[in-house]
């Protein structure tokens, strides 16, 4: 009993330094990519860039505190996600668009490591679960797109089913309450845009922000 707790502590320790180590590294290239992006998009990053920068840092450095001690593969899987989550964000403010380019490996990477997570520790049955996520998530976002066309954007349909894959692999409970934070946060943003600068810059709010966010808060509130 003792061995196996001091082996648990050295894998928390060793986890702990992983983390400051690889947070600020992984944080400062999502940074930069996204600080890239902005500029690609022909937005001015006189101070953005900075911004953006500190601020993936932060996110990636608090995911890998945060999941410090987990498996390694369960780790790297949330890291994947905090990376992305900032340079994916940033196109979609600055362009209103989710690019496939990202999106698309970012997702082919979860599953992988996803997959490699599942065969570790027999969890099986939490795969298939985050796959019927990803595709309930998947199919609401695209009957909500056709019957409302200027509700979402396809690439919002595809971030959703990323949502649903990563927090349907843990659980059903946290797949409905990644879903109601996105939503709720998009929409408490786009009344108070409506009313400081009109309907028009409502309409125009990016989703990804929300959707990424929400995504990470379900997923390391584990």
């Amino acid at each position: 009993m003792a061995g196996r707790q001091a082996g648990g502590d050295d894998r928390f320790v060793s986890g702990v330094v992983a983390a400051a180590l690889l947070g600020p590294v992984l944080g400062a290239a999502s940074g930069c990519g996204a600080e890239a992006l902005v500029r690609r998009a022909g937005r001015p990053a006189s101070w953005r860039g900075p911004l953006l920068l500190v601020s993936a840092v932060a996110v990636v450095a608090v995911t890998a505190w945060r999941v410090a001690g987990a498996g390694a593969w369960w780790q790297a899987e949330v890291l994947v996600l905090a990376v992305v989550a900032a340079p994916l964000s940033v196109v979609d403010l600055a362009k209103q668009r989710i690019p496939n380019l990202m999106l698309g490996p970012a997702f082919g990477l979860g599953l992988l490591l996803l997959s490699l997570d599942a065969a570790a520790g027999h969890h099986s049955g939490a795969l298939v679960r985050a796959l019927l996520a990803a595709a309930a998530l998947y199919t609401g976002a695209l009957v909500l797109l056709l019957a409302a066309r200027d509700s979402l954007g396809y690439g919002d349909v595809k971030a959703l089913a990323y949502q649903g894959f990563y927090t349907g692999y843990l659980d059903w409970g946290r797949v409905l309450s990644a879903l109601l934070l996105t939503f709720t946060a998009a929409a408490l943003t786009a009344i108070a845009l409506a009313a400081v600068r009109g309907r028009q810059d409502a309409r125009r709010l990016a989703f990804a922000p929300y959707l990424l966010g929400a995504t990470l808060i379900a997923v390391l509130l584990r």
